[in-house]
């Protein structure tokens, strides 16, 4: 009887510890594989705040070089009913330059 009193006892402590066993692999990988995402998410973060600042280092230099160079369209847009020289006009100026 003591015998087979320690050998169910040797049973249950051998189920206990591979039971401890597997807990603390299955541990060591999670903290593994969180330890490996969070370096891919800080590269990852890194690289897009790189992207943002690209980003926005080309937007200011478009604004500079448009507040040096203004663009084509600067000006207002003349509308086909309003001519931007009277007939008159038009006809004098030809004339002025049929004269000179």
């Amino acid at each position: 009887m003591p015998m087979t009193l320690l050998l169910v006892v040797a049973f249950i402590v051998l189920v206990t510890l591979l039971f401890a066993a597997d807990r603390a692999i299955k541990t060591h990988v999670q903290r593994r594989r969180r330890r490996l995402m969070e370096e891919r998410l800080t590269v990852a973060k890194a690289k897009a705040d790189e992207k943002v600042d690209q980003q926005r280092r080309a937007a200011q230099a478009r604004e500079a070089l448009t507040s040096v160079m203004p663009g084509i369209h600067s000006h207002q847009a003349r509308h086909v009913n309003e001519p931007s020289l009277s007939e008159s006009q038009a006809r004098s100026a030809s004339h002025d330059r049929r004269v000179a």
